[in-house]
């Protein structure tokens, strides 16, 4: 019998990010957020596209569209370090910023 590896799942085709998309984004935001709302922060590694649950929206494992309604950009450490990155503990910051941006999708 012929075994083959298990296989992550490939992310949906549609809620893939465009090149335009994180574009918009990254100039929208000039750099990591974090740093503009914490200035204790020190920012690591290269800049990133953090998607933002709405609140109450978004089960767990469900990840938020790829749009710039709902993306942030913030450097790796900010997004991913550590075991309680900084975008998970500061959502309401997050969303507080997108609402800044597009008041009318708050």
């Amino acid at each position: 019998m012929k075994r083959t590896p298990l296989r992550r799942h490939a992310p949906r085709v549609d809620n893939r990010v465009t090149p335009g998309e994180a574009l918009a984004v990254f100039t929208r935001d000039g750099g990591c957020i974090a740093l503009l709302y914490d200035p204790s922060h020190a920012c690591l590694g290269r800049l990133t596209l953090a998607h933002v649950p709405e609140l109450g929206k978004n089960g767990l494992g469900m990840k938020p569209p790829s749009d710039r309604y709902h993306m942030v950009s913030e450097c790796y450490g900010a997004n991913s370090g550590g075991t309680r990155p900084w975008s998970e503990m500061h959502r309401d910051i997050e969303r507080a910023h997108l609402a800044k941006h597009y008041p009318d999708r708050a």
